[in-house]
């Protein structure tokens, strides 16, 4: 049933489906060293081979369109660095992010961590790093006018709020805030 589930959440989102079936190795590989021999029907779960069978089979059924979708991991990518930076211990986030190739997506992730342990240079220098290699990236242009709203520098996040807003005008996050800053300034009216 998760497998099944799986599948339909990752089409929806407009995944490959067949990186399911590559993901579900990975216990594969992982359960071959523990020496385990316990029998398909006193398990809890289906055996790994089973269920890549399943997938396989599954995938397989689904129209051609879906199969073919281009492998493409853009958004995965930018959810995982949001997720990251904001919910994972920041001084792990800091580490792991220094780990990276230093792309605009990194540095904005390093923003968002030393801005979370008040390091507000830090976040300031990542963030203006960030929007230099990528000033149209709506995301990245959200996140920094998130950051200088909550420093105080209004006129830097109406600035780069407004950006993001005309970037991608049905991102929810980014007109909350621009709203709570119409609002700051006494503009009810916009901000409504």
């Amino acid at each position: 049933e998760a497998d099944h589930m799986g599948l339909i959440y990752l089409t929806e989102a407009g995944y490959n489906p067949s990186g399911l079936r590559s993901s579900s190795a990975r216990p594969l590989n992982s359960r071959r060293g523990t020496g385990s021999n316990m029998p398909t029907y006193l398990s809890t779960h289906p055996a790994v081979e089973e269920r890549q069978n399943y997938l396989a089979d599954r995938v397989a059924s689904l129209p051609k369109e879906l199969r073919d979708r281009p492998e493409d991991d853009v958004r995965f990518k930018r959810v995982q660095t949001l997720i990251r930076s904001q919910f994972t211990d920041a001084s792990t986030a800091l580490a792991y992010f220094a780990n990276q190739e230093q792309t605009p997506l990194v540095l904005m992730g390093q923003g968002i961590a030393a801005a979370r342990i008040n390091k507000v240079k830090k976040a300031a220098k990542y963030f203006d790093e960030a929007l230099e290699g990528a000033p149209k990236d709506y995301l990245i242009l959200r996140e920094a006018g998130k950051f200088h709203y909550t420093k105080g520098d209004t006129k830097k996040a109406i600035f780069l709020l407004q950006k993001a807003a005309v970037r991608n005008p049905e991102d929810l996050m980014t007109l909350f805030f621009y709203a709570r800053l119409l609002n700051d300034k006494g503009d009810a009216k916009s901000a409504a």
